[in-house]
């Protein structure tokens, strides 16, 4: 299951992007206490990505990983060793903007840059 190919024309592949992630970011934003929420959530391997095979789905939480959104639309940066690009596109339009507001809220996943980068690098190196 972890940081597999995710399959569209896969029963289960198209249940977590079409119902499940929709669904688990109503329920943060449903939730009293929504950043509790939304970090167990985060644990769950049902989060797109863009790999230079297509889209992966990983976890929030993994080790040593920085995960972001891609404002760049056009440019198509693929995820590396150490950062994740989350494959919005792969959502409705609707559910990739819900998507988006609730996990920047309450995850603080913030917009892809290389300065993004370097400045959780080195908050990583210094912990």
């Amino acid at each position: 299951m972890m940081n597999r190919l995710l399959d569209p024309k896969n029963p289960k592949d198209k249940f977590i992007i079409e119902t499940l992630l929709p669904y688990l970011v109503d329920h943060i934003e449903e939730s009293e206490f929504k950043r509790e929420t939304a970090d167990q959530i985060s644990s769950m391997y049902v989060f797109p990505y863009r790999t230079s095979e297509g889209t992966r789905l990983g976890s929030l939480k993994e080790p040593g990983i920085s995960w972001y959104f891609d404002k760049n639309k056009e440019k198509k940066t693929v995820s590396s060793g150490g950062y994740r690009i989350i494959d919005d596109s792969v959502l409705s339009e609707k559910n990739a903007a819900n998507f988006r507001k609730t996990f920047n809220e309450y995850c603080g996943i913030s917009e892809f840059s290389d300065h993004a980068v370097i400045k959780d690098l080195l908050e990583k190196m210094s912990m």
